[in-house]
């Protein structure tokens, strides 16, 4: 979005010292709401990123980047362009041999899963370890368990038992 805005804002030759008056005249109620009182169109920007754009853990772009595959109508320059995006948007960073191991166990795992239940709750993981997704997975699988032999039991209706005695002998009935 903000790309395009400041491909309008250069096209119509606005000058630096304008722009934040043309993103007020031209956005909505919503977003007026939250850069009204904004110092600057960058702090503007900010703010709109800030709420409006979603933030996805580090695995969760991994698996779209693992998951995309090339579209019927799509050319090869386009899905390998569509690639190279969603490999931008994943964190990098110096691994030795085990970590990257686990870091392709991790994303197997996630996208080897058979629960969706499952999977989605590892891709909202903020700490991506490989113990941590185990964890939660084998966590989220107990607990479905447990909730599925709790929801098969019946419970038997307890009554409070009295003695009751023969009126003539005293005896028990």
């Amino acid at each position: 979005w903000k790309k395009m805005l400041l491909m309008y804002i250069n096209k119509a030759g606005i000058p630096d010292d304008s722009r934040l008056d043309v993103l007020l005249v031209l956005c909505g109620a919503k977003v007026f709401a939250v850069v009204e009182d904004a110092p600057s169109f960058d702090e503007a920007t900010t703010r709109l990123d800030s709420k409006f754009l979603k933030k996805s853990t580090p695995i969760m772009m991994r698996h779209k980047l693992r998951c995309r595959r090339q579209q019927e109508n799509e050319s090869v320059e386009a899905f390998m362009s569509e690639l190279e995006g969603l490999a931008r948007k994943c964190q990098t960073e110096a691994r030795n041999v085990d970590q990257h191991r686990d870091l392709l166990v991790c994303d197997a795992f996630v996208a080897g899963i058979h629960s969706t239940t499952i999977r989605q709750r590892l891709l909202e993981s903020v700490d991506t370890s490989l113990d941590a997704l185990c964890r939660t997975a084998l966590t989220m699988e107990l607990a479905t368990e447990d909730a599925r032999n709790l929801a098969s039991i019946t419970p038997t209706p307890v009554f409070a038992s009295t003695k009751s005695s023969c009126f003539w002998c005293d005896g028990a009935v």
